[in-house]
């Protein structure tokens, strides 16, 4: 689960997670730790104007708030 923050711009957001996601598995983080700090910089680029721009300590700041949970298969 994701913080609530009030978005100034959405562009670029996705981006942004997608990379903080593969910057964090390329650095050896697990999963679970990786996903925090890419939602949490998705979430933060949402407070910058401009595609592809975050405030690193802000999303050191939401990482904080953002929940991971592992999901039961659907059995069909």
């Amino acid at each position: 689960m994701a913080p609530e923050v009030d978005p100034v711009s959405t562009v670029g957001s996705g981006d942004v997670l997608v990379s903080a996601f593969l910057a964090a598995r390329y650095a050896g983080k697990p999963i679970d730790e990786a996903l925090r700090s890419a939602v949490a910089a998705g979430a933060a680029s949402t407070l910058e104007v401009g595609a592809g721009r975050f405030d690193p300590r802000e999303a050191g700041r939401l990482a904080g708030g953002v929940e991971v949970t592992e999901l039961e298969p659907v059995v069909s």
